[in-house]
């Protein structure tokens, strides 16, 4: 489904963006920090409708006065996973994160790794 932001405005963030995410491509937002990477996220999400534009997903427009009930229905085709999303539900370390959901899980595979890629182990202590 693919996802447009139009004439996007956002607080003092970002003015009149356009943006279009294609389907089967890999999208990335880069940017420094608190320069609107999420921001961006919430508004397609529709946790915040605190701005002007519009955004398409498919042929749904969000738009500042789109009402709640057309939101939830769109967020049963979209969703994201904030970068710290394990934290926040599990508060665990990088070795948890990586074993989690694993049944055949394989440590010494894990620590061969690290040292092929020249990884100290405290890494996933963190």
């Amino acid at each position: 489904m693919e996802i447009k932001l139009v004439n996007v405005t956002y607080k003092n963030l970002f003015e009149k963006i356009n943006v279009n995410f294609e389907v089967g491509q890999i999208n990335v937002i880069v940017g420094k920090n608190a320069s609107g990477k999420t921001s961006i996220l919430n508004l397609i999400f529709g946790t915040n409708l605190n701005f002007q534009g519009k955004i398409c997903i498919g042929k749904s427009i969000i738009e500042k006065k789109t009402k709640s009930n057309n939101i939830k229905k769109l967020r049963k085709n979209i969703s994201y996973l904030k970068q710290d999303y394990l934290n926040d539900l599990f508060n665990v370390n990088i070795l948890e994160d990586i074993k989690y959901g694993i049944s055949n899980f394989d440590e010494i595979k894990l620590y061969d790794l690290l040292k092929l890629f020249d990884l100290k182990e405290d890494i996933l202590k963190n």
